[in-house]
């Protein structure tokens, strides 16, 4: 069974032996052990090393986000082929593929991932593949992107700070250089039946409260999980994208009410005077999934924090 999708998603410089063992202590959180923007071009080689660890140490916990596979940055080489040969392992959740802006850089990532998951004894087609998406290039071509990887588990994200660079902008606290962009993912995720993309991280570890109106932004827009990048963040975000106590009720009470309604053959019902029929009762499932519980068939099922 596929562990539920975290709602918040923490990157990990996986060079440095401090900041892996710190994480490891962070219980059940899921982790991001980065390879690319966050190593130095001399520690890749140790990054992969202690990626390896870590995956080996926290089963089922870890995604890895592997350097380019083509073209290079003054921050990271083409080797993503390589960082592939290496981390797709037993253990390994999934792969985050960066500077994603075509649909044929999907298709390698997934040809590569399998060629490594059937050399490692890993179910072909199991390791989960997230693209960010983090340029002009990638968003004019997202629906093929969101298209590419049918037979794999498989999300879009996006990379605020490399998109506001690559629209030769300033990275705004309001973030409105990108809103658009952000509404394009998840349009464009829908629109393949894909789950709900990832958002951005929020660069200032000190304040707190942007972070949270951050966070609520990308709700509204349909995000549902988010990527942190220290610990101190991971309480905000999911205070906000995890469904309250609510938004629970409300969901119950939608799903009993439309089962009543079936019951004496009809498709609506009201609750405080507001009409409620299936499009309504889809939203309610959707936050009982998020919230690990679904009422749809009369039994729980864990589920995914993204519906």
């Amino acid at each position: 069974m596929t562990n539920p999708f975290p709602f918040s998603l923490l990157f990990v410089p996986a060079h440095d032996e401090r900041l892996r063992r710190k994480a490891a202590t962070l219980g059940r959180q899921t982790l991001v052990l980065d390879l690319e923007d966050a190593v130095p071009l001399a520690g890749k080689d140790r990054a992969r090393s202690g990626a390896v660890e870590l995956i080996d140490q926290s089963p089922g916990r870890c995604f890895v986000r592997i350097n380019p596979l083509t073209a290079a940055t003054p921050f990271s080489r083409a080797c993503g082929a390589a960082d592939l040969a290496i981390v797709v392992r037993q253990g390994l959740r999934g792969i985050v593929l960066p500077k994603t802006e075509s649909a044929g850089s999907v298709r390698q990532a997934h040809a590569l991932i399998c060629a490594h998951e059937a050399a490692a004894g890993v179910p072909v087609g199991t390791v989960e593949l997230l693209a960010i998406v983090e340029s002009a290039r990638g968003i004019v071509a997202l629906r093929e992107i969101a298209e590419a990887a049918p037979s794999r588990p498989f999300r879009l994200c996006f990379g605020a700070g490399d998109f506001a660079t690559d629209l030769r902008v300033g990275w705004s606290e309001s973030e409105e250089e990108s809103r658009t962009a952000r509404s394009l993912l998840v349009i464009a995720s829908r629109a393949a039946g894909l789950p709900s993309p990832i958002d951005s991280v929020y660069p200032n570890l000190a304040d707190l409260d942007g972070l949270a109106r951050n966070t609520r932004a990308a709700l509204a827009l349909g995000f549902k999980n988010k990527f942190v990048i220290h610990p101190s963040q991971i309480e905000v975000v999911e205070a906000i994208l995890r469904p309250t106590a609510e938004d629970i009720e409300w969901a119950e009470r939608v799903v009993a009410g439309m089962r009543a309604a079936e019951r004496e053959q009809r498709a609506a019902f009201t609750i405080n005077g507001r009409l409620v029929d299936y499009p309504i009762v889809a939203r309610a499932e959707e936050i009982l999934a998020a919230a690990g519980l679904s009422r749809g068939k009369g039994h729980s099922r864990p589920a995914e924090g993204a519906p």
